[in-house]
């Protein structure tokens, strides 16, 4: 008994599914952060005990500096007599006595303390020009780059150092100290070592040979050797008078015959080979062999050495 095609096609459709179904979500240990520490860190044995080691390690450092800090400081005292172990009778950690009372020498250094005041503003000049510059949605960051790379450095200097003709005495620089050098040195090396950086990287992008050299720390000489020319390219700048008219770069010039044939070994590399003695013979009556192309010159046609 058969069946009709229209009965056929109605049985066929019953097992076919009517829509989509919705996707299901994955596994948890195979997402989140499970599933990170599964593929990062526990992904291999080896993986599992380095895990296991740094783990160990980072605990055992936040176990002493946890210890130095809080449960063996001390935290109150008149002087630094309180900090000493004959005093308290036990292992002592942080003075935090010590800290309190030192903590504006530790920030100003012997700065002077009626013009600590600018010091003050420098930083929150400082702190307004890191936040506008590490803010990407910030507006205007064109005059943020304005203001973090012109404008801040000549007021701190002002601020800083003092300009008699507004009213800022003058402090030298040997009283500076703390907190206030190290942010200094810090800001004048960004302020500083960002511009020359982004030159140097133009520059050793340009067209011109002679800038491209300058911005790279080298002569013709250094940058034939960056050229790393294949013996085709070396050969055919050699015969125009080109730079860089030496196989990858370095060695002796060679003829354009004998760049086709030289293998990448001799790429100024090991001890040169004597000439070979020329052979009487037809150029093209030597058989071919394997990496030399049809019709190079054989080993005693051109009188070039291997």
């Amino acid at each position: 008994m058969t069946m009709a095609e229209g009965d056929l096609a109605v049985a066929e459709i019953r097992f076919v599914q009517g829509q989509y179904l919705p996707p299901q979500p994955a596994p948890m240990r195979m997402t989140g952060a499970i599933g990170w520490v599964r593929a990062n860190l526990l992904s291999t044995p080896a993986n599992i005990v380095l895990t296991v080691l740094v783990l160990a390690l980072v605990v055992w450092i936040v176990y002493g500096i946890v210890d130095f800090l809080i449960v063996d400081a001390v935290w109150t005292g008149a002087d630094r007599t309180a900090c000493l172990a004959s005093t308290v009778h036990r292992e002592v950690g942080a003075c935090w006595p010590f800290v309190w009372d030192r903590l504006s020498y530790f920030i100003y250094g012997s700065y002077p303390i009626p013009e600590r005041w600018r010091v003050d503003v420098f930083f929150a000049l400082l702190a307004v020009g890191v936040a506008w510059m590490l803010w990407l949605q910030a507006p205007r960051r064109d005059l943020g780059a304005l203001y973090f790379f012109v404008v801040l450095p000549i007021v701190s200097f002002i601020l800083l150092h003092g300009f008699a003709a507004i009213g800022l005495p003058l402090v030298d620089t040997v009283l500076w100290g703390g907190v206030l050098v190290t942010i200094v040195l810090a800001t004048v090396g960004i302020v500083v070592s960002l511009p020359i950086g982004i030159v140097l990287a133009l520059g050793r992008r340009s067209r011109d040979r002679r800038l491209r050299s300058a911005a790279s720390g080298g002569g013709r000489r250094r940058a034939c050797r960056r050229c790393r020319l294949s013996p085709g390219e070396a050969s055919g700048r050699a015969a125009a008078g080109g730079g860089c008219g030496r196989v990858g770069g370095i060695g002796r010039p060679v003829r354009p015959a004998c760049a086709a044939r030289r293998p990448a070994r001799s790429a100024g590399l090991g001890r040169p080979r004597r000439p070979v003695r020329a052979v009487a013979g037809p150029v093209d009556a030597a058989p071919a062999r394997p990496g030399v192309p049809a019709g190079s010159p054989t080993r005693g046609s051109a009188g070039c050495a291997r």
